[in-house]
């Protein structure tokens, strides 16, 4: 089986998963392909007119409803009617209730076809419950398949556990154990066997979903005569926490038997997310090879591409933290050239380009590059608090607004536009009658009205006693303020002269939120960064309530003291006290 020389290139080194046991003294003779004829050669008139009008009965793999029984399951090939009978067999020895074999979900296609798509399980989001098919065109993820390839004569599609179930978004997978009870175990290997054989009769797989793409790279490895490549994709993306990759199967002689590519199950694509374009384009990439490899018609080459219309493109940062996630399970780094190929835009914006051509080759470039983007990170943190903490830059920010402010009102076109402004909108209210009219009786109903009405004077009242109380609590405020320095801590002091006056816990809370609002220090930075709760410290009379004081140590708690013990000293002597 040749690969294809247009695809090659996305390919790495392949990794060998399992060594080929010794090959016998003979050299082994080629498995002659079972005629699916040979069980039964007196249906032979019966199976010739099957096949004759296969095409026109299943155009997309799938009967319609009006055609198939609803007592029994649909048949396309004499050898898989014959298989799945024999599998029907076993899954009840191993323990499946008689009640539950109609719920079974048949295979579509033939037995022996170049594709084989292996999906999860069924659920009951279908419109034929009993007697059913994995290719469901009623299914939504089924749909996915159903509207990608074109044509489903020569493709097998099963599913790994085809008995029906409930789908349930909360639970990890399906609860198993408590529908077979002790038979789970011989009823889940029988499944998987027939999925194995089903994989290895075909030459090319479609994978779809986590827990098979386990379950395959397991079973794969345990068959007798045959032993895996894993041939890693020079993409920037992982699917299920792993870097994209195929498995090639070999025999003893080296030829290829099968080839397993893997994909997202439909429902990534109809329910849960929103996938990135560069996870849709892959998607169609290796459907359209694998499509392309064994001859099945596709119905549209930009199939998942055309899923959703609201998707991002990967970010520098994206692209680092995947390949840093590769390199951690791999212990190995990305080439070079492959990095600085997929950064490159990024790496000449920020003139990094030559600086990463000259790193040795034993440095990652991913590393060194999410390192740089940390510290340019954290310089803006510094750089930003070092600005609003500097007096000069209030000082000049104070300067700009008061000599925007002085320029507007010293300006005479400012006053004379502001001034005639305001005697033309004067002058044609005074002047209009309707407007003196509407005006004083507006004004007369609103007089009576209000004298007249007790709960206005009640309501004024109480919003003027609120508003004294609001202007009484700002002024208080105002005065907490001057007892610290707002640039440099994080905190208030409270004096014992001062405890009874401001008991209320609103008032503090409104005052610690005054000071939060505030940078601090490069201490208190670092102390927030770890610490959320709030916890106070005290000593001669002062306390200190800030994020993460328990975690600064005792020079720094003496330092921040001091401070304290400096400001109220200077407001004492500034007020008199």
């Amino acid at each position: 089986m040749a690969s294809s020389p247009v695809l090659d290139p996305i390919f790495l080194t392949s990794t060998r998963r399992r060594a080929p046991t010794p090959p016998p003294s003979q050299p082994p003779q080629k498995r002659a392909r079972q005629s699916p004829l040979s069980d039964a050669e007196v249906y032979l008139d019966e199976v010739k007119e099957v096949f004759s009008s296969a095409a026109y009965r299943a155009p997309i793999g799938c009967h319609e409803e009006t055609e198939v029984p609803a007592d029994r399951w649909a048949s396309w090939d004499y050898a898989m009617d014959i298989e799945w009978n024999r599998f029907v067999t076993n899954i009840q020895a191993a323990g499946l209730g008689d009640d539950l074999v109609p719920e079974l979900s048949k295979p579509s296609g033939p037995r022996d076809a170049l594709l084989c798509c292996l999906w999860h399980y069924p659920t009951y989001r279908t419109t034929r419950r009993f007697y059913g098919q994995t290719l469901d065109p009623s299914n939504d993820c089924l749909r996915v398949q159903c509207d990608k390839i074109l044509d489903h004569t020569n493709v097998r599609t099963q599913d790994t556990y085809p008995m029906r179930i409930a789908y349930d978004p909360k639970s990890d997978g399906p609860q198993y154990q408590k529908m077979f009870g002790d038979t789970t175990e011989k009823i889940l290997e029988t499944c998987e066997a027939f999925a194995l054989e089903a994989v290895k009769s075909s030459a090319f797989t479609i994978c779809l979903g986590k827990q098979n793409s386990i379950l395959l790279m397991r079973e794969l490895q345990k068959v007798e005569g045959l032993y895996l490549e894993e041939y890693r994709m020079r993409i920037p993306l992982l699917m299920y926490r792993r870097q994209v990759s195929c498995l090639v199967a070999r025999d003893h002689g080296g030829t290829i038997r099968n080839v397993v590519f893997f994909s997202y199950h439909g429902m990534y694509f109809t329910h849960l997310v929103k996938a990135t374009k560069e996870v849709l384009l892959l998607h169609d990439l290796i459907w359209n090879g694998v499509c392309e490899w064994s001859r099945v018609p596709v119905a549209s080459h930009r199939h998942f591409s055309n899923f959703g219309k609201e998707v991002h493109r990967l970010g520098p940062l994206d692209i680092i933290i995947h390949h840093l996630v590769i390199e951690q399970q791999t212990g190995t780094i990305t080439p070079h050239e492959e990095a600085i190929a997929m950064l490159q835009t990024y790496l000449e914006k920020e003139g990094l380009l030559d600086t990463i051509r000259g790193l040795d080759e034993t440095q990652s470039v991913m590393k060194t590059v999410h390192t740089y983007m940390c510290s340019k990170g954290g310089k803006a943190v510094v750089k930003r608090l070092q600005t609003i903490s500097d007096p000069l830059y209030k000082e000049t920010k104070g300067k700009e607004a008061a000599a925007k402010r002085s320029q507007t009102v010293n300006d005479p076109g400012w006053k004379e536009t502001k001034g005639k402004e305001a005697v033309a909108k004067q002058s044609q209210t005074k002047s209009d009658p309707v407007y003196k009219e509407t005006k004083g009786k507006e004004a007369a109903a609103k007089r009576a009205q209000t004298k007249s009405d007790p709960l206005y004077k009640e309501t004024k009242g109480k919003e003027a006693a609120a508003k004294r109380a609001e202007t009484t609590k700002r002024s208080q405020l105002e005065s907490w303020s001057r007892f610290y320095n707002n640039a440099e801590v994080q905190a208030f002091l409270r004096t014992p002269a001062n405890e009874l006056k401001y008991q209320d816990r609103q008032k503090q809370a409104n005052i610690q939120q005054l000071g939060n609002s505030t940078d601090a220090t490069e201490a208190i930075v670092m102390a927030r960064r770890n610490v959320t709760k709030k916890y106070s410290v005290e000593e001669g009379g002062i306390r200190l309530v800030m994020p993460g004081v328990k975690n600064l140590n005792a020079a720094d708690k003496a330092a921040l003291i001091a401070k304290a013990k400096e400001q109220r000293e200077a407001q004492q002597q500034e007020s008199g006290e």
